[in-house]
Parts: structure tokens; sequence; C-alpha cells
């Protein structure tokens, strides 16, 4: 028996209870009232934005292009999510490791990149399966989210900003939550279906181009779901959403 924790009687010092008690359980980074609260600040401050903007409109938001204002509607909504969400972490005293946002081993980049690599091309071989029309719904689409305004702007909000908010909500937050409630799959399940039904931009018409398009971005977000339960951090989920949405929007942009 080990001198530190055999019993008097053995004539070692006696064992400390407190040393082999189990650590206190730390308080959860996610509280369910967060899946509520980020979502309606975020929409709220966004919505007063655009009010402050109608009544008192500033003179270069004035002179811009109207096809870049989606993408500036979008990149308000992605920062406040970040800035609501960082504050409740700063309020709780929560180190962002806790919340998901910590290192992870090399591998994880390279099987990051090869999930995506066999995701891609499952849905490439699916969308060129569609008959012509649907083809064409799913281009038309594309083009709209793209938009006519600058490549540089669309870059950073879909590419940079949205895979970092969407992630830190979707996985960090809401699928983080779930799993302690109804186990990893069904949340990861659930998280992906939501991911996909908040993405209306991408339903582009009836049939089978709309399911696909819908398919496509629920697989994602379970894909993504999976690498933070697997990983342990953000990150690989992250960098996944990340390459998917900047090299679909340089490839779309390349098309125009």
């Amino acid at each position: 028996m080990d001198p530190l924790t055999r019993a008097p009687e053995d004539g070692g010092p006696a064992a400390d209870p407190a040393q082999n008690a189990p650590a206190p359980e730390l308080r959860p980074a996610i509280e369910g009232r967060d899946i509520l609260i980020i979502p309606f600040v975020a929409f709220a401050m966004t919505v007063l934005a655009a009010a402050i903007w109608r009544f008192f409109p500033l003179d270069f938001l004035s002179a811009l292009d109207r096809a870049l204002l989606p993408h500036l509607i979008a990149a308000v909504l992605y920062i406040i999510t970040l800035v609501t969400w960082g504050a409740i972490l700063l309020g709780r005293r929560i180190p962002l490791a806790r919340a998901g946002l910590c290192k992870t081993r090399p591998r994880w980049a390279l099987i990051t990149l090869a999930l995506w690599t066999g995701f891609i091309l499952v849905f490439a071989g699916l969308n060129l399966w569609l008959n012509a029309e649907g083809v064409e719904l799913i281009e038309e689409q594309n083009r709209q989210v793209l938009g006519d305004g600058n490549i540089l702007l669309t870059l950073l909000v879909l590419g940079l900003l949205a895979p970092i908010a969407e992630e830190i909500y979707f996985r960090g937050v809401l699928f983080a939550w779930l799993r302690t409630k109804i186990g990893v799959f069904a949340a990861a399940f659930l998280t992906s279906a939501f991911f996909a039904a908040v993405h209306t931009n991408y339903m582009v018409g009836d049939g089978a181009a709309t399911a696909l398009a819908l398919a496509q971005i629920g697989t994602l977000g379970f894909i993504c779901a999976m690498l933070y339960q697997k990983s342990g951090s953000l990150l690989p989920a992250i960098f996944f959403h990340m390459t998917n949405n900047f090299i679909v929007t340089v490839a779309t942009a390349s098309a125009l």
C-alpha cells in the first residue's frame, strides 16, 4: 500500500479525505438561457442598428451598392453574436478553453481536410446527378448569395465571420448544451436540422434541388458537431466550415 494512503495502524499517516475526494464540478460554460439570450441580443441590436441607419442615414452607407447591404447586415449580426457570447464568458469568468476555443492536436487539421474533401466530392456528384433545371436553380441561388458586390466583403462575411459565429453558437452553445440533455447523436442531429432550417436562402426551389441544398447544409452541421465532440475543440469545426465557405465562394465568383 502507498505510504501516503495506508491506514494509521500500518504506521503511515492517515489518508486525507480531501485529497481523495472527487474535484467539484465546474460551473457549466453553457447554460440553457444562453440559447435564447445570444440570438435575441444579436437580432435586437441588428434591428436597432438598421432602424438608426434608416432614420439617421450615414453618408458613406448611403453611397454603398445595395447589393452589399445583405452582407453588411449579416456582418453586424455575426459581430454582435460574438460580442454577446464574449460578454457572457467574461461575466462568468469562463476561459475561452472551457468554452471550446482551445488548442488541439495537429492531426485534426488533416482529419478536417480529409472530411471536407469527401464531403464536397459526395455533394458535387449529387449536384451533377440532378437534372439541368436543378443545377441551374442552385447556380442561380449561388449568384444571389454572392451578389454583385465586393468579393472581398463577401469573403469576409461568408468565409470568416459566418464560420466563427455560427460554429460558436450552433456547436459551442446549442449543441454543447443539448448533448448534456439528450445525448451526443440526438443533439448533433437536432442542431444540424435547425442549422439547415435557418439557412432559408438555400431554398432554391421545389424538389430535389432544395432537398439537396438543405441536406448539404445539415450534413455540414453534423460533421462540425462530431468534430467538436471528438476533438474537444471548436477549432476543427470552424476550420471545416471556413474551408467550405471560402472555397465555394471563390468558385462561385470565378464562375460568374
